[in-house]
C-alpha cells in the first residue's frame, strides 16, 4: 500500500502534460446530503480548432465539491484558477496569464450491482477558463475557453481500486477578442474514449487519475476526501 501511495502522489504531482483528460469525475458519487471536497489537476494538452484556426492548450487547478442530492443524483462544481496557450495557424502564438477558471455539471447514477460491485452513472460537466489579456503588436488580445462535454462510464470496484471506462462527447469553444472585434472559435463536437481509476487510500480519502483518447489529448488528477 505505500507503494501505491508513492506512486500515485507521483502522478499527481509530475504528471507529463504531454500525456493524454478533461475530467469526468468517475463513478465515486458522495450520499444523499453528503459532500466530497478535493483538489483538482487538469492538463488540456491538445485540442484542434475547425476551418484551420489552430490548436488550443490550457493548464488548469481547483478545489473541487460534489453534493449528493439523492443517493443517485450528484451536483459538481469547481474553482480556481487556468491559462490558454492558443497556436494560430501562421499568426504568433498566444499565451494569456493566469486568471479565473471554474466549471459546474452533475451525474445520474443509472446502474449498480452490489454483488459484483458494478456501477454506471452518466453526466454532463462545463469548464470555462479566464485568463487575463495579452498585448501584441499595440494589439489587445482576450480569450475565454468553454470546454464542454457528456459521458457514460461503467466502473467495478476491486478492493481498493475503483477502475472504470466509458465514452464522451465534448466541443471546445474558444471566444477571442481582438481588441473591440469577438469571434468564437469552435471544435468539432467529437466523440472519445475515457479510462480512469479512484485508488482509496482511506476510506474517506481517493484519489482518481483520468486520461481521454481520440478527441483530445489530455490528463487529469484529482485528490477527493469524502465528508
Amino acid at each position: 500500500m505505500k507503494k501505491i501511495k508513492f506512486l500515485t502522489l507521483a502522478l499527481l504531482f509530475f504528471i507529463d502534460t504531454n500525456s493524454y483528460a478533461a475530467p469526468c469525475y468517475g463513478t465515486s458519487m458522495p450520499e444523499q446530503y453528503k459532500w466530497n471536497w478535493g483538489f483538482s489537476s487538469n492538463f488540456l494538452a491538445e485540442r484542434k480548432l475547425k476551418d484551420g484556426e489552430g490548436e488550443i492548450r490550457s493548464y488548469q487547478y481547483f478545489v473541487l465539491g460534489s453534493f449528493g442530492v439523492t443517493n443517485w443524483f450528484c451536483l459538481d462544481g469547481k474553482i480556481g484558477f487556468g491559462d490558454i496557450k492558443q497556436s494560430p495557424p501562421y499568426d504568433e502564438k498566444i499565451e494569456y496569464g493566469t486568471s479565473f477558471a471554474g466549471g459546474y455539471g452533475f451525474r445520474l447514477k443509472i446502474y449498480e450491482n452490489q454483488t459484483w460491485d458494478l456501477r454506471s452513472t452518466v453526466g454532463f460537466h462545463h469548464i470555462s477558463v479566464h485568463p487575463h489579456s495579452k498585448i501584441i503588436d499595440g494589439v489587445k488580445n482576450r480569450g475565454v475557453l468553454d470546454d464542454w462535454q457528456g459521458e457514460i462510464i461503467v466502473s467495478k470496484r476491486i478492493k481498493n481500486f475503483v477502475p472504470y471506462i466509458g465514452c464522451e462527447i465534448s466541443r471546445i469553444d474558444y471566444i477571442h477578442w481582438r481588441d473591440d472585434l469577438r469571434k468564437r472559435k469552435k471544435s468539432d463536437v467529437e466523440a472519445g474514449l475515457v479510462a480512469g481509476i479512484d485508488i482509496y487510500v482511506t476510506k474517506n480519502i481517493f484519489l482518481n487519475v483520468e486520461s481521454k483518447f481520440f478527441d483530445e489529448k489530455s490528463l487529469s488528477a484529482d485528490v477527493v476526501i469524502i465528508f
